[in-house]
């Protein structure tokens, strides 16, 4: 018997299992949790070398859209024509074991 794919298959690969990977890791859930469940539904699950290279087309992903959206939020902030200070220690004192903060 032939296996079947319900989804439609984008660059090569089934977008189901970018989904099942997906799912897992935003449960905070790897490999071993996404054999579990589908061996659990008696369905086919996929290769550890499978899962980790969705898992890294899902790195790529979240890396490039963070990049973009901190690139859209300091254009935003640049935009602003009320300017603001922000003082900053620097000189380490905070690190100290007995520091003690005095802005809260």
């Amino acid at each position: 018997m032939a296996g079947f794919t319900s989804t439609p298959k984008e660059n090569k690969t089934c977008s189901l299992n970018t989904l099942l990977v997906f799912g897992l890791r935003l449960m905070g859930r790897g490999f071993s949790a996404g054999m579990k469940l589908l061996c659990t539904l008696n369905l086919p699950y996929v290769c550890k070398k499978t899962f980790r290279i969705h898992e890294l087309k899902l790195l790529e992903a979240v890396k490039y859209s963070c990049e973009e959206n901190t690139k859209a939020a300091s254009k935003d902030v640049q935009n602003f024509k009320k300017t603001t200070t922000c003082g900053v220690s620097v000189d380490g004192t905070w690190q100290r074991r007995d520091h003690m903060s005095l802005n809260g």
